[in-house]
């Protein structure tokens, strides 16, 4: 049986479906798939045709998703908002422990919490230790001069 043309159709059904879901995961098996049907033009043994898919496949997959990486490697910063954690902040709404209050970071406003018992002013400058949801959990970085330090007692 000519196995090789199954192996070319695997091959390229797998090749087109990497068009529509990216990952490199589909276009390491893919080619794993063509090199095995060009194998399988010179053996007609299908351990050796599945060893060469299993084998190029792994290959594909390493290299592909290595140099993948690399070629489309974005800031962390631009894909996680996790990324957010440990980078300042500017209050422009007074922030108490309760949440009420609001920063900006990133070049958005969000809703913030303080870490400690006390109401940030606006115009300070913290640092930003968590994001729970869509709030920022804060520490104050540094008081500006001037300004008094007002702690909320429970």
């Amino acid at each position: 049986m000519d196995y090789w043309i199954i192996w070319y159709i695997a091959g390229l059904i797998l090749l087109v479906l990497e068009i529509f879901i990216p990952g490199f995961f589909f276009l390491g098996i893919g080619t794993g798939a063509i090199v095995a049907g060009s194998v399988s033009m010179l053996t007609s043994s299908l351990p050796v045709q599945f060893f060469t898919l299993i084998l190029i496949s792994l290959l594909g997959y390493y290299l592909l998703r290595r140099r993948g990486s690399e070629l489309f490697d974005y800031p962390e910063d631009q894909i996680s908002i996790n990324s957010l954690r440990k980078k300042t902040g500017m209050v422009t709404q007074n922030v108490t422990p309760n949440g009420k209050g609001y920063v900006r970071a990133a070049g958005e406003e969000w809703r913030a919490v303080t870490e400690k018992q006390e109401v940030i002013s606006e115009g300070e400058e913290v640092k930003i230790l968590a994001v729970t949801g869509n709030k920022l959990i804060v520490t104050l970085l540094k008081r500006k001069t001037g300004s008094t330090k007002r702690s909320k007692k429970n």
